[in-house]
């Protein structure tokens, strides 16, 4: 891992501190240094691409990001972070794609390569029942 990855990789988890994905149950982020290549994207997914389902970032976070008027200071804050690590994976990552994998209790990992062609991705999970 470069540097540019070092200090991407710190604004993330930066960012994410404290801050939970809210489902059924609510999970907080974990940071993943994927790597340069395919192959080292295949040994620390979970999954095949190609198999799961994937959707687009913003779709993923739509409920998250939104502001609504009925939300209080907390809720707020919690919105505009989201906000803002929306608009930091979109400006920093390429290739960009959110992967789920499972069932009732679904991995959820949001993919995508850096400037320096190393891969990331945050990591947290859902519940759908």
């Amino acid at each position: 891992m470069d540097i540019t990855t070092k200090l991407y990789t710190s604004r993330l988890q930066t960012l994410t501190d404290k801050l939970l994905f809210m489902s059924e149950s609510d999970y907080p982020w974990e940071m993943v240094y994927l790597g340069k290549n395919e192959e080292d994207i295949k040994k620390k997914l979970p999954f095949d691409t190609h198999k799961v389902e994937k959707i687009e970032l913003l779709r993923f976070l739509k409920n998250a990001i939104k502001e609504e008027n009925w939300h209080g200071e907390e809720e707020l804050v919690v919105a505009r972070k989201y906000q803002q690590l929306a608009k930091l994976l979109q400006e920093e990552l390429q290739e960009i794609a959110v992967f789920k994998h499972g069932e009732i209790e679904i991995d959820v990992f949001v993919v995508g390569q850096l400037p320096n062609s190393e891969w990331v991705a945050l990591k947290t999970k859902v519940i759908e029942t």
